[in-house]
């Protein structure tokens, strides 16, 4: 199995991880390929991201969000769930400099994106993941998902 069949592979995992990280090297092969198989593909950071404000215009310009959309979190994380407009065989949100984002936006975004992670694949059984090329500060996006993951399986709130 080559790395980019590896990868695409792991997008393609129901209930499997909220993110993959990728070799920058293979990122953009691992995007057509998904694309070819059916799936939504979006680079959402094309311009500098640096608040939640500027996370949640990108998301409703790139992914053709509803007129009703809400421009908070809450509403972010519907959509995200929904996507009735835009039928796929799944969802992957490309993101080169996620670290851009300040910590506090980046937490909130992750939040919500963990949450809907779980909806649409543990009930649609739909693919929603983050593509991510490979950073030492992964780790701390991975343990703040892991902590939403596993306080929406227990349906509690974590402690902040």
């Amino acid at each position: 199995m080559t790395d980019i069949q590896a990868v695409v592979q792991l997008c393609r995992i129901i209930i499997g991880p909220t993110f993959v990280e990728v070799e920058q090297s293979i990122m953009y092969e691992c995007i057509d390929e998904l694309r070819m198989q059916g799936y939504f593909v979006v680079q959402i950071d094309t311009i500098p991201l640096k608040n939640l404000d500027d996370l949640l215009n990108a998301f409703y310009e790139k992914c053709y969000f509803p007129d009703y959309f809400g421009f908070n979190e809450a509403a972010l994380k519907d959509c995200l769930v929904d996507f009735s407009w835009l039928p796929a065989a799944g969802y992957i949100f490309v993101f080169l400099n996620i670290h851009q984002l300040d910590e506090k936006s980046l937490r909130i975004f992750l939040r919500h994106f963990a949450l809907a992670h779980q909806i649409k694949e543990r009930k649609a059984r739909i693919a929603l993941k983050l593509l991510l090329p490979v950073h030492p500060r992964n780790r701390i996006l991975q343990e703040i998902t892991d902590t939403w993951t596993l306080a929406y399986l227990s349906r509690r709130k974590p402690a902040k």
